[in-house]
């Protein structure tokens, strides 16, 4: 399922990170960290960071009574066709991605 798809995560060097021990033993992912520069070496990343600073601005302090909020923006993020996609959102190329994941696998039965 969706936790078995969580396997690491990749941020900024930023430090809005400076707790990843955390976070990564919470979601029990491995955490890596990109190249400090350029910016253009981590383009996903770059555009995803655009699109939620339209809803969060840079220095922006993130509650946890904020949860509904941040999961408003990510599924918005979520379902918006990109270009770079051929027009799908992330949500149909991560399906598409898992379902190819399941056939090279052979593993679609329950017990």
């Amino acid at each position: 399922g969706r936790r078995r798809a969580r396997t690491g995560v990749t941020h900024d060097n930023g430090t809005e990170l400076a707790r990843h021990a955390e976070l990564r033993e919470r979601l029990g992912m491995a955490a890596y960290f990109t190249a400090p520069y350029p910016s253009c070496r981590r383009g996903g990343n770059e555009n995803r960071n655009g699109a939620i600073r339209r809803y969060l601005p840079e220095h922006t302090r993130i509650d946890p009574s904020m949860a509904d909020e941040i999961q408003a923006i990510v599924d918005e993020t979520d379902n918006r066709p990109m270009r770079v996609l051929g027009y799908r959102t992330p949500a149909e190329a991560f399906a598409d991605e898992l379902l190819s994941l399941t056939e090279q696998q052979g593993c679609c039965t329950s017990k």
